[in-house]
């Protein structure tokens, strides 16, 4: 996932320490929605967990009757932390895999095929994480063909915004920002506008290249986009975003637009998953 640690450098040099499991662990925003999936659905099922962590999740699915829990955790000194939970948790029927999702095989899982896919690789529009690669691996590769996915769908939402990029009458900062509480909220020009929507259980390209048209709905001066993916976690239980997981992203556009309700702005954007915010790209005009 990422979260207000490290979602300005993704990619960055050192593992995700103990703090950043910390901070997930204490967000009940987020964790809530996925411990109801969860208790829902995992009785008697064969659960896959891929970028477990702390192994909360699937300490949760063992709990809620899972019949067995393949728990995948890349980084070695957090599997050590995780292996600690999963002994403390009592239950015997969770095996933990330490190793890249990408890499488990059949013989990773003793050749089952998962009911219950898990993933929180998240990250807003899906641009700095691998949610869709893990996805797409565990779903065409380790699970039944009727597997639940968590989360079953994102919807990658868009809005026209005017944000502040000058402070003090002399400072000029015209940059990507990430809209955690406490940072000033740009004032929107459209309405959300619902370019992509993906499905968990589906193969999912890893590059977009799209061309929208988005209406204008107040008068003023466009200068950047917001960026929002609120989740369908499983049927009615939903996720937006929290104070720490997938905060609305704002990022400017090359120039300003001044704009009349009733115009139309055309958007060409293009980006790549598991990457990071200065390769995407978006341009703008008026119609």
């Amino acid at each position: 996932m990422t979260s207000r640690i490290d979602y300005n450098n993704p990619h960055g040099e050192g593992q995700l320490g103990l703090p950043y499991h910390y901070e997930m662990l204490s967000d009940a925003v987020r964790v809530g929605p996925f411990k109801q999936a969860i208790q829902r659905i995992s009785n008697d099922k064969v659960v896959l967990e891929s970028g477990t962590g702390s192994g909360v999740l699937s300490i949760l699915a063992a709990r809620a009757g899972a019949s067995q829990v393949f728990s995948i955790e890349l980084d070695e000194n957090i599997a050590q932390f995780t292996q600690k939970n999963i002994a403390n948790s009592g239950k015997d029927n969770i095996k933990l895999i330490n190793k890249s999702t990408l890499d488990v095989n059949s013989d990773d899982i003793n050749n089952q095929k998962a009911d219950v896919v898990i993933a929180e690789n998240l990250s807003t529009w899906l641009v700095t994480e691998p949610q869709i690669l893990v996805m797409n691996h565990m779903t065409q590769n380790l699970a039944n063909n009727d597997a639940i996915c968590l989360p079953q769908k994102v919807f990658n939402y868009l809005e026209l915004v005017n944000s502040k990029f000058v402070f003090e009458e002399t400072i000029h900062l015209r940059t990507q920002f990430f809209e955690f509480t406490g940072i000033i909220s740009p004032k929107a020009h459209s309405k959300p506008y619902l370019v992509d929507t993906f499905d968990m259980s589906k193969v999912n390209p890893e590059s977009f290249s799209y061309t929208i048209n988005v209406p204008v709905t107040e008068d003023g001066t466009i200068n950047s986009i917001r960026l929002t993916s609120p989740l369908q976690v499983y049927d009615d239980i939903t996720f937006d975003s929290s104070d720490s997981l997938m905060p609305p992203v704002v990022l400017p556009l090359p120039e300003d637009l001044n704009v009349t309700k009733g115009d139309t702005i055309e958007l060409s954007i293009s980006f790549t998953v598991n990457s990071d915010w200065d390769s995407f790209e978006c341009n703008a005009k008026k119609l």
